[in-house]
């Protein structure tokens, strides 16, 4: 398998950068705080020469740097409310125009919802604890048929000289 050692590289190299914290710090601190995270992120991860889709596994599963990202989008959510306000100002004094105004804004509000669905979002969520009642239902539907069960097999048939005959054999007498 020609391919086998070139991919055993590329784990072994990407490993060795997850594991530097340098490349971590440079991550969050230089990349992420720029704005687009993802594209943020796609490039630090080219920059690196690693996977991108690696490098947002070894985020999702890390917590540490799970909530390192998050802290980030949080961040940025905020960053974007600031510059909501920044804009109400210049509306205020007449820096710009009313119409682009309302568009710069609904802009950051939607990367602020983006951002922050919990804190900026207009949809409510609703935590709702689901549970499987199939289990339940086949448990209580098999305890219903062992109650009502009637035994249908035909008892065996004896003779007068003490021999058993089996149910269903037919018996014809002489």
């Amino acid at each position: 398998m020609p391919g086998r050692p070139v991919k055993r590289q590329r784990i072994a190299r990407q490993n060795r950068i997850f594991a530097d914290s340098e490349f971590w710090d440079r991550l969050f601190d230089e990349y992420l705080s720029k704005g687009n995270m993802n594209r943020a992120a796609q490039i630090a991860a080219k920059d690196a020469n690693i996977g991108f889709h690696a490098l947002m596994n070894v985020i999702r599963t890390e917590p540490d740097k799970r909530r390192r990202w998050d802290d980030c989008r949080q961040m940025l959510a905020e960053k974007q409310i600031d510059d909501i306000n920044e804009t109400m100002d210049e509306l205020k004094t007449g820096q710009v125009d009313p119409s682009a105004g309302r568009t710069i804004i609904n802009t950051k509000q939607w990367l602020a919802e983006k951002y922050a669905p919990s804190v900026y979002g207009q949809k409510t969520q609703i935590d709702m604890k689901v549970t499987d009642t199939g289990a339940e239902h086949l448990k209580a539907l098999q305890d219903m048929m062992n109650r009502k069960a009637i035994n249908i097999t035909p008892d065996p048939k004896q003779l007068p000289d003490g021999k058993i005959i089996p149910a269903g054999t037919d018996i014809q007498s002489d």
